[in-house]
């Protein structure tokens, strides 16, 4: 399968899924109908479309696509970057009067 078939393939499979989602006036849009569009766009509108879809599909999960990247943070990457002044102990002026 070349590029272009598999790029059509996998937005004509993502159009699938937010179909049901997306009505026009009085009639509901096909995916074929979509698709037919689509094919008329020039390679760079095609990828736009693509974003967009794609952004349509994160909406209806529910899911960022933050949300879907996150990781976990690694233990002491922030060695350095958080500084505690010498005193942090030391008893606080503001609360001398009930440490008596």
């Amino acid at each position: 399968m070349c590029k272009a078939h598999r790029f059509a393939a996998v937005l004509l499979m993502q159009l699938l899924l937010v179909e049901k989602f997306i009505f026009v006036q009085k009639s509901k849009m096909t995916a074929l109908s979509i698709y037919t569009k689509l094919e008329m766009l020039s390679p760079a509108l095609k990828q736009e479309a693509m974003r967009f879809i794609e952004s349509l599909v994160d909406k209806t999960s529910g899911k960022n696509s933050e949300e879907a990247i996150k990781t976990k943070p690694v233990f002491g990457s922030l060695k350095g970057k958080i500084k505690l002044s010498e005193d942090f102990d030391a008893p606080l002026d503001d609360f001398r009067e009930y440490m008596r």
